[in-house]
Formats: C-alpha cells, sequence, structure tokens
C-alpha cells in the first residue's frame, strides 16, 4: 500500500501541473479563435498588390476592403493555382519544343501579358476607390505614412 500513496504527486505538484495545461490550453485557444474568426485577408497571390508603401499606408479598415474587394473581383478568379500550373506548362512545352518556335512563345507571353496588364488595371480601379472614400485626415496620415 506504501507504494501506491508514495506514486501520487503531492498536492503542489498537481495544481503546478494543472495550472500549465490551462495556461497551454488558453494559448493554443487564442490562437486558433483568432485564426477561425479572424483569418489574415491576403490579396490575390498572382499578382503584386503592395503598390509599394500606398498600399500599406492604408488604414486597417480599408486596406481589409481593398483586399477583400480584390479577391471578390471576377478578373481575379482565373488566377487559380491549377492555372499558373497550366501556363507553367505551356510555357515549359514551348521551350522545350523541337524546333523551337519562337512565334508560339511570344503568343503566350502576349496572352499573359494582357492578363496581367487587365489585373493590374483592376488593382489600380479598387486602389483609386478605395483612396477616395477616404477623409482629408485619413489621407494626410496616408501621405505622413508613405514619407517615413
Amino acid at each position: 500500500m506504501q507504494r501506491l500513496t508514495d506514486a501520487i504527486p503531492s498536492l503542489p505538484h498537481r495544481l503546478a501541473f494543472l495550472g500549465l495545461v490551462a495556461a497551454n490550453l488558453l494559448g493554443f485557444g487564442i490562437l486558433l479563435g483568432d485564426e477561425i474568426f479572424d483569418p489574415p485577408v491576403r490579396g490575390p497571390r498572382v499578382v503584386d498588390v503592395s503598390h509599394g508603401a500606398i498600399t500599406h499606408a492604408l488604414p486597417d479598415r480599408v486596406r481589409k476592403d481593398f483586399l477583400l474587394a480584390l479577391q471578390a473581383d471576377p478578373v481575379f478568379a482565373g488566377f487559380t493555382k491549377g492555372r499558373v500550373a497550366a501556363d507553367r506548362a505551356a510555357l515549359a512545352a514551348v521551350l522545350q519544343s523541337t524546333p523551337f518556335d519562337a512565334s508560339a512563345l511570344a503568343a503566350l507571353l502576349s496572352d499573359q501579358a494582357v492578363e496581367v496588364t487587365r489585373a493590374q488595371t483592376t488593382l489600380e480601379t479598387q486602389l483609386v476607390r478605395q483612396i477616395s472614400e477616404l477623409t482629408a485626415d485619413e489621407r494626410a496620415a496616408m501621405a505622413a505614412s508613405i514619407l517615413k
């Protein structure tokens, strides 16, 4: 019987263990809840959304609306991983063809340039629309942030 009582941790050890388990569960719950209920908003990955300092200078609320508007725009709906993989496969096929057909490469690059130009135009239109809805104070804060 003595061996069983020696194996049971003392009360302070049990309380310390329970406290550490509770702290770990709390931290995990906070991280999981943040990811589930407030995931970070990102723009479409294919197009450079940054426009450098301009996008980063937008107020948080406006930047989030801007990125959500880009995600919802039909221009960016076609930019999927599958589409990017297909474009790369087509480029690889043209580069590996024998004999090499320069006109096929030019046509492929031209088609991709048209898509990127269309996406860039949409991005700029959305950005101008978001900035035009800002107040004068918000635009002044943006300007100050850009000059930093």
